[in-house]
């Protein structure tokens, strides 16, 4: 019952989050693993202001997990980057090395 009301709460939290932040809905993205949401205020106004990781805590403990709090201080820290993962150029790249694997064997 727990599980199904913790749910249900992680997913009123668009309502909530805007009425006590004023991040519109469409502006969260939901992840539900390791972090609740991204947001990324202002994105529906065309002019990104932010971006917000939100974890929700729908029980009577807010207290963060050990994984959470790792993932809370690195971005506290300032320890993120952006990556641009362009497919072929990385699949070319992993051929290459799985073909080098196998004449070396």
């Amino acid at each position: 019952m727990a599980t199904i009301l913790g749910r249900v709460g992680e997913h009123l939290a668009p309502l909530i989050i805007f009425m006590n932040y004023g991040i519109k809905p469409k502006d969260l993205k939901f992840l539900g693993n390791s972090v609740d949401y991204i947001a990324f205020k202002g994105l529906s106004d065309g002019r990104i202001e932010e971006v917000v990781f939100i974890e929700v805590k729908t029980g009577k403990t807010t207290t963060l997990t050990q994984h959470e709090r790792e993932i809370k201080r690195a971005i506290e820290l300032g320890r993120f980057k952006w990556l641009t993962v362009r497919q072929p150029t990385e699949i070319d790249k992993l051929t290459k090395t799985i073909e080098f694997s196998r004449s070396r064997a």
